[in-house]
């Protein structure tokens, strides 16, 4: 029970326009890092697209220059590449 909730709460992560982005990255990677050492598989794209939901829409512009980079440069960026390694539970 204790991975289906730490599942939802990753869901249901939001940052505002007002809140420490690196906190909350910092937040999704350490949920990450405890779901899969509970044996939780979340496969990148899923990671990737939950983060990328948490985000406010003002990264949308940012977001878009990554692709742009990604596709010009043809590299794949995942969410290892993009995303903090986790720390230590806080």
């Amino acid at each position: 029970m204790v991975q289906v909730d730490l599942r939802h709460r990753m869901m249901e992560k939001w940052v505002s326009e007002t809140d420490d982005i690196h906190a909350h990255l910092d937040d999704m990677a350490l949920l990450h890092e405890h779901l899969s050492g509970m044996g939780v598989a979340i496969h990148d794209k899923d990671y990737v697209s939950m983060v990328l939901m948490s985000l406010p829409d003002s990264y949308t512009t940012h977001l878009e220059m990554l692709a742009d980079a990604a596709i010009s440069s043809r590299r794949m960026f995942t969410a290892s590449t993009l995303l903090p390694s986790n720390r230590t539970l806080q």
